[in-house]
């Protein structure tokens, strides 16, 4: 197996200059209230979504939402669970920003920011696992993955991206001039034929209320030999220890209720080899750092905030370096 660790993280620096913990907190604290405040009666207990045990205890409660932890893969898990139509509901709202492209506004230097740092990146470390001259991005977002595929390949590498938001898919035609496909995740899995050589899921796991049954249905219909790629937050990161210890100023990385699951590599080996894949490859980085800095952010001057985003580069290497990183990229070939 291949095992990558790190990566720079100088190109958020600029980004974080503006960011204001405060504000973004209330943000999540009363939308998290709004949730609970119409789904908490449907929740339920469940066994680990990963595994199946039953063998699970209390980690943490944030915003009023409580998290286990799975003795037996490590996975951290939503418990009481929300089902599938409480989350749909939640985040077709406007106050979930991450679905909403209409009031973003098209920033062609921000573009090419992450496509060299991050979109490229991601390729090229799953390009080493295979002859890719097909891949499909599930939950694509605005489609920036599926436009940095196609432009960095010349179009050697067919890509294509679905996602279940209009506005998605408008932000992705208007600015990108990519034609996505606007789809419900499971629905698509369901009825479309996957024969592609990558299937990726950026992002999307942890959003899901059973991620095991879209990767039961993965299983069913991906072709032998085909990668399947995920990002997804990582349990034991910085960043979980940070947010269970402060849980009432959290901004990022354990965010109820569009975080249901934080994964370890048990969880991953335990889901996917149920379901007919290997893992080939992880690639484990993260923005630690920056949950330091969204910590101690209000409590600072203008001249400390700088010099401790300026930090920010090589605290995080040592962050990754120590094994501690809160994102990692999972490639899983089918048998």
């Amino acid at each position: 197996m291949v095992h990558k660790v790190g990566k720079s993280v100088d190109h958020m620096i600029e980004m974080k200059k503006s960011f204001h913990r405060n504000t973004e907190n209330k943000k999540l604290i009363a939308n998290a209230a709004t949730f609970l405040r119409k789904n908490a009666k449907s929740m339920r207990l469940v066994n680990c979504i990963a595994c199946d045990s039953k063998n699970y205890s209390e980690w943490a409660v944030v915003f009023g939402f409580a998290y286990s932890k799975c003795n037996q893969c490590g996975l951290i898990f939503m418990n009481p669970h929300p089902n599938k139509e409480s989350l749909l509901d939640y985040y077709t709202l406007d106050n979930y920003a991450y679905n909403s492209y209409q009031s973003v506004n098209f920033n062609p230097a921000t573009l090419k920011v992450k496509y060299e740092c991050v979109y490229i990146p991601r390729f090229e470390f799953v390009n080493q696992f295979g002859n890719i001259t097909t891949w499909l991005d599930i939950g694509t977002g605005n489609g920036e993955m599926v436009y940095s595929i196609n432009k960095h390949t010349n179009g050697r590498v067919k890509s294509a991206g679905i996602d279940p938001s209009p506005d998605c898919i408008n932000y992705a035609q208007i600015n990108l001039n990519v034609k996505l496909i606007q789809s419900d995740i499971e629905d698509y899995i369901e009825n479309e034929k996957l024969s592609f050589d990558v299937i990726s899921l950026f992002g999307v796991l942890e959003h899901l209320s059973h991620p095991e049954l879209i990767i039961k249905k993965l299983g069913e219909k991906m072709e032998k030999g085909s990668l399947l790629v995920m990002l997804v937050p990582v349990a034991l990161s910085l960043s979980s220890i940070i947010n269970k210890s402060n849980s009432d100023i959290i901004a990022r990385h354990l965010t109820p209720p569009s975080h249901v699951t934080l994964w370890s590599e048990e969880a991953m080996k335990s889901m996917l080899s149920k379901h007919t894949f290997n893992i080939e490859g992880i690639w484990k980085y993260g923005q630690d750092c920056f949950e330091i800095f969204y910590y101690l952010c209000e409590k600072l001057d203008v001249k400390e905030k700088q010099r401790l985003l300026e930090s920010m580069p090589a605290l995080q290497d040592a962050i990754d370096r120590s094994g501690l990183s809160d994102e990692m990229i999972v490639v899983a070939k089918k048998y």
